[in-house]
């Protein structure tokens, strides 16, 4: 129920990402996919627990990492062997559907 609970919440965090941009912009960290996928699983134990297809243009690839057990987070988009994280953060919360924040 725990991870359903974080699925929904992911699902939200993918809605609040701009849909304008055309590519994926140099002026976030980028890298080789591979590099970006080892580093999140190996130095911060995070794992991908939601993606989906932007509409962004390029129709690039989104997915959220976690670590549920520390809360950090990172949001990466991905498009061939190009990977940029869009945003990292910690103390990552499920919010019940039924109550207000």
């Amino acid at each position: 129920m725990k991870l359903m609970k974080i699925i929904y919440a992911s699902l939200i965090l993918l809605l609040l990402i701009p849909a304008s941009a055309e590519t994926i912009t140099s002026t976030m960290p980028c890298g080789e996919t591979k590099n970006i996928t080892e580093t999140l699983r190996e130095r911060f134990k995070e794992i991908p627990i939601i993606v989906g297809i932007a509409d962004d243009g390029v129709k690039s690839l989104m997915s959220l990492w976690t670590n549920i057990s520390t809360g950090s987070w990172t949001l990466v988009a991905t498009k061939n062997e190009l990977s940029c994280i869009i945003g990292t953060g910690t103390n990552l919360k499920v919010i019940d559907p039924g109550k207000t924040i």
